[in-house]
């Protein structure tokens, strides 16, 4: 009954939170546990214990794949797991050829969630960070490499990114990999070149946030400093006790908005203008915007001072990250707990998405379609006109509660009660095995033979949460039964295959 009383709690939390994107559609329980799932070419494919199986959404079918046709992510995708059960912070998330995003927890439950159509996603599992939209071509970068939709480009070039993009005439600019180089690419995201070899500015800035082309030259900034560089003069450090968060031209002029202020490039040095830390500026009208770590804040020519519209509400002091002005008279803000859309003149924010953690310096708007880079939850992209036709939005003055609300919710419990208990009877009937399959358990040797091998694969991401992760064993059992079967500790355990594989390659080196 207790298992019962935390679905029906877990789905009801869903059903009431009207400005979420997704719907709990059903909750399987797999017999025995899943080590990873992946998909392959549209199918959900499970490795367990006892076999690799295709998941239909229903049944678990025995699969032709091999355990080394497949490969384990080591994505947390911590949102997923949290909208799953907040107790846990690390999960598996594949989406099904029907559109229903399948989240494995605790290596056994699968939590099928169905996301409305007028928000869309891609690459859902990961961290996103520059956008470029070209007709139905979608660039994006992350930290798992750079796509073109669904589909990984230059695999062998680029890693990973944590700078905008910057387009500038028939180009796109930006940073790369641990080496920090700066590429160019067409707008077809074709004749990769480098720009500015990473080395030239390591002496001076530690890793490039943003960068921009203005005035002949390439603006580059980051942690602890901000230059520019041309292949004739080289690099030039401008400013080397600034963090920048991103780098703006708003009219004619070049603005930086960083951790510690508002900055304008006027001649060959930095200028303070403002003292609010600033996460992005957006020039709307005669207005200027910035998104910041606390509010969202409004610049007004006459006092020349800053206010934060967010004053007085619940969102005074949340992480914004993005602004666009549409033509109905709202302010859509990404933030780092979900969308919200402020009403200029009702001064009404409602919110979506919560929960989504967006990130800075990625979004990128195509006339009234909105595209957001997030944090571990993909691409998230949609229409202004469907989100405001279609009530999708989360009223802030509706969070205080009305009779009638709550009354509803009553009525909603005692039908949630019966048919959750309905339902979870009918898949115990459906997955149930005998008795003398049911008491078979997971062979231990097996796992920890296997668990070697796990390591050496993903040695230089590895952590001891994972590895437990991958046995699908509780914490005590884990840890009991790791050192009986390999006479040490797992931290002693990584350490041994870290330096083996050390000296292996020092060996093919010689």
């Amino acid at each position: 009954m207790i298992k019962y009383s935390l679905l029906i709690i877990s789905f009801f939390y869903l059903i009431i939170l009207s400005g979420r994107d997704t719907t709990l559609f059903k909750i399987i329980t797999s017999p025995t546990p899943i080590r990873h799932m992946v998909n392959i070419d549209g199918k959900i494919i499970l490795a367990r214990y006892d076999g690799i199986f295709e998941f239909d959404g229903e049944n678990f079918n025995e699969s032709s794949y091999e355990y080394n046709d497949l490969s384990a992510s080591l994505e947390r995708n911590v949102q997923w797991a949290k909208l799953a059960d907040p107790k846990i912070d690390v999960a598996q998330v594949q989406l099904s050829s029907n559109g229903i995003y399948w989240v494995l927890i605790r290596n056994k439950f699968l939590y099928g969630f169905r996301i409305i159509e007028k928000i869309k996603r891609i690459l859902p599992e990961y961290s996103m960070r520059g956008i470029y939209v070209s007709g139905d071509s979608i660039y994006v970068a992350t930290y798992n490499g750079f796509y073109l939709g669904n589909k990984q480009i230059y695999r062998d070039t680029l890693f990973f990114s944590n700078s905008n993009f910057w387009i500038d005439k028939e180009y796109i600019y930006f940073s790369a990999n641990y080496e920090d180089h700066v590429y160019r690419v067409d707008k077809q995201f074709s004749n990769l070149k480098i720009i500015m070899p990473g080395q030239v500015k390591n002496n001076f800035i530690a890793h490039i946030s943003s960068l921009c082309i203005f005035k002949g030259y390439l603006f580059v900034g980051g942690q602890n400093g901000f230059g520019r560089y041309n292949e004739k003069s080289g690099f030039e450090l401008i400013d080397s006790n600034i963090d920048v968060s991103n780098i703006h031209v708003i009219k004619g002029k070049l603005w930086l908005a960083c951790v510690d202020g508002i900055y304008v490039l006027e001649g060959e040095k930095l200028v303070r203008k403002f003292n609010k830390g600033s996460t992005g500026l957006f020039p709307v009208g005669n207005k200027l915007f910035s998104t910041s770590f606390q509010g969202l804040w409004e610049y007004t020519v006459e006092t020349n001072k800053w206010s934060n519209i967010f004053k007085g509400t619940v969102f005074e002091d949340i992480e914004t990250d993005a602004l666009y002005a549409d033509l109905f008279g709202n302010y859509w803000i990404s933030t780092i707990d979900g969308m919200l859309k402020y009403n200029i003149k009702d001064k009404k924010i409602t919110t979506t998405l919560e929960g989504t953690e967006f990130n800075r310096r990625s979004y990128f708007f195509k006339g009234d379609t909105l595209y957001f880079g997030s944090n571990s939850n993909g691409l998230i992209s949609f229409e202004v006109e469907n989100m405001i036709s279609d009530d999708v939005m989360n009223s802030i003055e509706g969070k205080r509660g009305k009779f009638g609300y709550f009354l509803m919710v009553l009525i909603l419990i005692s039908f949630l009660i019966t048919f959750f208990i309905w339902f979870k009877r009918k898949q115990m009937s459906v997955y149930i095995q005998d008795s003398s399959e049911q008491n078979k358990r997971p062979d231990t040797n097996k796992i920890f033979s296997d668990l070697e091998m796990y390591i050496r694969n993903n040695i230089d991401d590895i952590n001891v949460d994972q590895i437990r992760y991958q046995t699908g064993l509780t914490k005590y059992a884990f840890y009991t039964k790791f050192q009986k079967y390999f006479g040490k500790k797992p931290k002693e355990l990584i350490a041994e295959i870290k330096e083996q594989i050390l000296s292996e390659n020092q060996r093919v080196v010689k």
